[in-house]
């Protein structure tokens, strides 16, 4: 599969910023874009 493809098998993936960078066998490496907008009043961006 391409970046392309495996992008597009993720439902929403697109409208969230998702970028895949590179797929392997081994793996897969990408990058969500953060957005001022996207983060709590606080400013902090976490994952929980």
């Amino acid at each position: 599969m391409t970046t392309d493809q495996i992008t597009d098998a993720m439902p929403f993936a697109r409208a969230l910023g998702v970028e895949i960078d590179t797929a392997g066998p081994d793996g897969v490496a990408g990058r969500l874009a953060w957005a001022p907008s996207a983060a709590p009043p606080e400013g902090s961006c976490t994952a929980a």
